[in-house]
């Protein structure tokens, strides 16, 4: 998608638009300089209405006239005919504008505030971008088990209970409340349990660069990601990170069918959160304990809790806040402000938690074996991961 372009063509055809306008005034002059009825010049701008922001490359259409907006927003018309017209705007990722306008018999500006579409469905997958956000700083893509395109959508869920059902739409309200105040859009998919592998992460980012092209927010196909992987999900989830380290910023699974190595290398560096299930039927939480335990000891920054009570469907309100607490802190201090990939984090700098004891410390305070421990980013959930796995939460 070449909009990099834009801009500049953008900016010509503005330049050309008011060089003809200047060519139908002096047109408009005698041959002694006096002015005798000029052409009318219509200005104007095309805004976005809830952030203020200019809108780059907008068709703006009065009657069968076209003019196009610069890096500015602004748009010029020369030599209209006066009288009744229709004014329309069409912008990629906007909705349709249009009114109806007098053009008068002199000069006038006109402008124009438009609305952002925020979800778009296409083939397999959803996408959300909140409207309030300008520019999008990271991709959460969520992988099932249930069909994730709720989390950016109205569409079911398809949870085997109502009350699991329930309890993913809520969820779904906290992303998109996340993905506003982290300027993050939201890809789901109900594509349940992709197979792990290089074709699917291939799918995953054809889905943003389509995402991208809808939404008329090309930074989304070089934003880092934050990947949700719930139970069947949470295979490709794991393995997309493991494959494609320096594109992840977090990884965060939930009863997951199983967890993919890591090694040395970039992997390590990807924070990620294991929430396994105490009475889950459907997955081995046995092997999973051991796979996050063979990542921890390659030095992955990985944090495991055991919920208590709970099968492999719920999503209890405290794991929600878990969840949400967690992705919007790694996501603070991985996301760059200006674009490029994920911040480094730190062991150093985190805290971890005793698996037996269920105690707390400072990284660089804690002296026993870490290889089982879980790495936190910070004190505030070190001890939320305490309470949770004490069945404490709420």
């Amino acid at each position: 998608m070449q909009r990099s372009a834009i801009p500049t063509l953008r900016a010509s055809r503005w330049r050309a638009t008011l060089f003809l306008a200047a060519i139908l005034f002096a047109s408009a002059c005698s041959e002694n300089g006096e002015v005798t009825a000029p052409p009318q010049i219509m200005l104007g701008t095309v805004t976005n209405v809830d952030t203020g922001d200019p809108v780059v490359g907008a068709q703006v259409y009065v009657g069968t006239a076209l003019s196009y907006t610069d890096v500015t927003g602004r748009f010029a018309f020369g030599g209209l005919p006066a009288g009744p017209s229709k004014l329309r705007v069409v912008a990629t990722g906007y909705e349709g504008f249009e009114t109806d306008i007098t053009v008068p018999a002199g000069n006038f500006n006109q402008n124009v505030k438009v609305t952002r579409i925020e979800t778009f469905d296409f083939e397999n997958f959803s996408v959300h971008v909140p409207k309030t956000v300008s520019r999008v700083q990271g991709v959460l893509i969520a992988l099932g088990g249930p069909n994730t395109r709720g989390f950016a959508s109205d569409i079911p869920f398809g949870a085997p209970v109502p009350a699991a059902e329930a309890a993913l739409k809520t969820m779904g309200q906290e992303l998109r409340s996340l993905a506003a105040s982290r300027k993050l859009a939201i890809v789901g998919t109900s594509l349940a349990a992709m197979a792990n592998g290089t074709a699917s992460d291939q799918l995953i980012r054809l889905a943003v660069e389509k995402a991208a092209a809808l939404s008329g927010r090309p930074e989304l196909t070089s934003a880092p990601f934050l990947l949700y992987g719930i139970s069947g999900g949470g295979r490709q989830a794991s393995g997309f990170m493991a494959r494609n380290p320096e594109r992840v910023a977090g990884l965060f699974l939930k009863a997951p069918a199983s967890i993919e190595p890591i090694s040395t290398g970039p992997a390590v560096g990807v924070p990620t959160y294991v929430v396994l299930a105490e009475l889950d039927a459907f997955v081995n939480n046995a092997s999973l304990r051991a796979s996050f335990e063979a990542n921890r000891r390659a030095g992955g920054l990985w944090a495991l809790a055991m919920e208590p009570g709970v099968v492999h469907h719920s999503l209890s309100p405290a794991q929600t806040r878990l969840i949400i607490n967690w992705m919007s802190e790694v996501l603070a201090g991985r996301l760059p402000a200006e674009g490029g990939p994920p911040l480094e984090m730190l062991e150093s700098n985190g805290w971890l938690g005793d698996p037996v004891t269920g105690e707390v410390a400072p990284s660089r305070e804690y002296t026993g074996d870490r290889s089982s421990t879980s790495w936190l980013p910070s004190e505030p959930r070190a001890r939320e991961w305490k309470t949770f796995r004490a069945g404490a939460g709420g």
